[in-house]
């Protein structure tokens, strides 16, 4: 097959799935082009995979800051896919495409690129369900995005051939009813290669490894601050990541006994980590269940008060909401994560059941079912 996958970097972990998804493509013998930002080729740029960088005034951020209304999503949607969907069509046609890719926040893009250029799309979910009647309503994860669920990607998805739902099905809350062209295929996660610093695998205590987005939001500094203070008390060593993690450590902070770096490949962290502590972003949370690292979730927005109430859920993790956090309240959690025997049970029993999984693998095997 030939492969057309659309990602956007500006919205964080939506993107990281999709080339998951494309690179086992590509090590199964597909040709895959992706269609990205600087950033997002920049990332791909040893993968194999071909690289279509958007054109400068057709990316999305030019459509945020045009919006009347930076609230409206919806008219932010519809008027990054009307500009949007002659181009991608274009590119879809000279890569004489069989299938496209597509993640969330582009849903309604990548759909209005299938529908112009006749092209059947697979529409590959970064996080929890979406679709038509969740158990749980989009409201309580997700309220600023709500409305822009219903008017613009729900009807957008509904025309995607294939729903791939990149999460542990344990972790979300299926639908009775899920669609039959809905599938879960466990955690989709893809990091670019970068070198792992050496102290990381040092002998030393346990680490605490504290993420912030890699989209920053406001008020992150005060999670990495309270964080920091409250782990300064433990007998463990503390890596603090995200683009903004040095500027968001107040002057007077410790330094010393804190390591801050802008990126760092989680993975090799989280082998040696007793605890996880972040905003909640989707990949991090697989990442840790992965691992068997308990953690403390502070949801600041998007789709994080749903991953957090998940996490909670499945007795992994203690969230404590934004407008609690303080040091007090992350040391409380941080002191219950590590001292409650069964969260550190039931971490290691998540682990052990999402290390059986292969989901890049069996998204490729549908993918190929679908459209082979």
């Amino acid at each position: 097959m030939r492969v057309l996958a659309m990602t956007v970097s500006q919205f964080g972990g939506d993107w990281p799935p999709v080339i998951a998804v494309a690179m086992e493509l590509h090590r199964r013998g597909h040709e895959v082009s992706v269609m990205g930002d600087a950033v997002v080729l920049e990332a791909i740029k040893d993968s194999g995979l071909v690289g279509i960088e958007w054109p400068e005034d057709l990316l999305a951020q030019r459509f945020i800051d045009d919006a009347a209304d930076a609230d409206d999503y919806h008219a932010i949607h519809v008027a990054w896919a009307r500009g949007v969907e002659r181009y991608g069509a274009k590119v879809a046609h000279d890569a004489r495409a069989d299938v496209l890719l597509g993640a969330l926040i582009g849903v309604v893009v990548t759909n209005a690129v299938a529908q112009r250029a006749q092209i059947p799309w697979v529409f590959i979910n970064p996080a929890y369900y979406v679709g038509p009647n969740p158990a749980r309503p989009i409201a309580l994860d997700q309220p600023l995005m709500a409305e822009s669920f219903e008017r613009s990607l729900l009807p957008a998805m509904a025309h995607a051939e294939l729903v791939l739902h990149g999460t542990d099905p344990d972790f979300d809350i299926i639908p009775d009813d899920l669609p039959a062209h809905h599938h879960y295929v466990g955690p989709l996660l893809w990091t670019p290669s970068a070198e792992t610093p050496a102290y990381v695998t040092e002998d030393g205590p346990p680490w605490a490894l504290v993420a912030l987005s890699t989209m920053p939001m406001a008020d992150e500094a005060d999670l990495a601050n309270a964080a920091v203070a409250a782990l300064l008390e433990h007998d463990v060593r503390v890596l603090v990541t995200g683009t903004e993690a040095r500027s968001a450590l107040t002057d007077n902070m410790k330094r010393d006994m804190v390591h801050v770096e802008p990126f760092v490949p989680h993975d090799a962290v989280m082998e040696r980590a007793a605890l996880f502590i972040s905003h909640g972003g989707h990949g991090g949370v697989m990442r840790a269940m992965l691992h068997g690292v308990p953690m403390v979730l502070v949801p600041f927005g998007r789709d994080q008060v749903g991953i957090g109430y998940r996490a909670e859920r499945l007795g992994i993790a203690k969230v404590v909401p934004k407008d609690a956090l303080n040091v007090d309240s992350v040391d409380r959690a941080i002191n219950a994560v590590l001292t409650d025997p069964a969260i550190v049970a039931a971490s290691q029993r998540v682990a052990a059941r999402v290390a059986m999984m292969s989901p890049a693998t069996e998204s490729v095997r549908l993918i190929e079912a679908a459209f082979e």
